[in-house]
């Protein structure tokens, strides 16, 4: 049971950064903007960019994590990271495209980005303890 829900977190991994840039492109047509975005942290678009953007810098990491660590120490250890850097990312991403402003601090951001840290961090030092 425990691959399967690795798996199943790897597979919303993979989704989130297509889902975000969908999201980037329905704002985009609604603020009738092609290229780029406003200079505005509390504009939709700005906040939707930024929201795939930052997906976009840790989901590749934390999904070959997965992958290595999975076949290094495949089970319940390895379930629990992925699930809780999963359930980081979503929720880092939420608290981007909800808050009032990327530049007021959200609980969701803060949230997000503590589950996406330490679990990515722990999950990179048992692959290097792994190896060693």
């Amino acid at each position: 049971m425990s691959a399967q829900i690795t798996w199943l977190c790897f597979g919303l991994l993979g989704l989130l950064p297509f889902a975000l840039g969908f999201w980037v492109s329905i704002n985009r047509g609604r603020a009738a903007v092609s290229f780029g975005y406003p200079d505005d942290p509390t504009h939709p678009l700005h906040k939707a960019v930024r929201a795939h953007a930052n997906a976009i810098e840790y989901v590749p990491t934390l999904m070959a994590l997965t992958i290595a660590l999975d076949r290094m120490l495949p089970g319940t250890v390895t379930m629990w990271l992925v699930v809780l850097a999963t359930l980081g990312r979503y929720l880092h991403a939420a608290g981007m495209v909800t808050c009032r402003s990327l530049s007021d601090r959200h609980p969701l951001r803060v949230a997000g980005a503590v589950l996406t840290y330490f679990p990515g961090l722990i999950m990179a030092i048992l692959v290097i303890v792994k190896v060693l």
